[in-house]
């Protein structure tokens, strides 16, 4: 079965170059700085762009049992993997499902006088619940605490260093690449991640522990096994060849910054000019395009009654 084909590295790469007429035979540029390029503009300038449209994208969100985080003293961190170091929302999820926003609060309105507001307030990269958790949730509480944030896309590496799935073979826990990926981390025991093989190009697996590796042919735990798709990447943990959570008319504009940071490097003055014209351009025609995810239906705002009594809140309040 043929492969669907990507806007992988291997194609932003020859973007790059027919965008600007950036040859990598010159020995200007190799593979690395113009990958280098292309992780740079889509960390700061791509991922910010599509995130400031609120419209989801990479929204990922990890739960934590309240009793754990009672246990653990009554504080979170931020997930590393957040871009910015920052949250979607922080909520609490009754066991019927409820969810309840928890408001954040300012430092500098802890302890003074009439303010009673229960909630949550950042310290470096930790959440501390205010008064503290037990009374915040409750100590026996079964519900739990959903931490939302926007996930950082893995870094970009050259598409050589990664492999796409051929085949599976259910019986000897075993898939077969397209590829025998380079570099000499891909040892057994080495940890990958596994990459949905379309667009936007979210996490199969993460973190997942090669058993055995024989060229292409590389063995996971039969749990892991179960997992895989046909079109799957496979890449070393913290790597990918393809840009994720943003779409695939995304990767125009990625190209053409990446192209426009190399004539700045060039010190050509006037081609960075245009390009960085055209990469407007590009934004703004992408702002446009993805401003409005489903377009005929609008989003609603549902009140709903809360009410919290001593000990934790009320779930049956809602």
């Amino acid at each position: 079965m043929a492969l669907t084909p990507n806007p992988d590295t291997d194609w932003l790469i020859a973007q790059i170059e027919r965008f600007e007429s950036i040859a990598t035979s010159s020995q200007t540029f190799n593979t690395t700085d113009l990958i280098e390029f292309l992780n740079s503009e889509l960390q700061t300038v791509l991922t910010p762009i599509i995130q400031s449209v609120n419209e989801e994208f990479g929204v990922m969100y990890v739960d934590y049992d309240t009793t754990e985080i009672v246990a653990n003293g009554g504080t979170l961190r931020i997930p590393s993997q957040a871009t910015g170091a920052r949250l979607r929302n922080v909520q609490i999820v009754s066991p019927q499902g409820y969810i309840t926003n928890l408001p954040r609060l300012s430092p500098d309105k802890l302890g003074q006088t009439g303010f009673w507001v229960a909630g949550f307030y950042l310290r470096n990269n930790d959440l501390v619940f205010y008064p503290n958790f037990n009374v915040l949730v409750g100590s026996t509480s079964p519900g739990v605490v959903r931490l939302s944030y926007f996930r950082r896309s893995n870094d970009l590496t050259a598409t050589a260093n990664t492999g796409r799935v051929i085949a599976i073979d259910t019986i000897g826990n075993t898939v077969t690449l397209d590829n025998s990926p380079a570099g000499p981390d891909w040892v057994d025991g080495a940890l990958i991640d596994v990459i949905i093989g379309t667009s936007p190009f979210d996490f199969r697996l993460r973190n997942a522990t090669i058993v055995d590796i024989n060229g292409a042919v590389i063995e996971l735990s039969a749990a892991d096994i179960a997992e895989i798709e046909i079109g799957d990447y496979f890449a070393l943990a913290g790597f990918t060849p393809v840009a994720q959570f943003v779409p695939n008319e995304a990767t125009y504009l990625l190209a053409q910054l990446a192209a426009a940071r190399c004539l700045q490097s060039l010190g050509d003055t006037e081609g960075y000019k245009i390009a960085s014209m055209k990469a407007e351009q590009l934004k703004q025609n992408l702002i446009n395009l993805i401003s409005d995810r489903v377009e005929g239906q609008p989003q609603r705002l549902v009140g709903f009654g809360m009410s919290r009594r001593t000990g934790g809140w009320n779930w049956g309040g809602f």
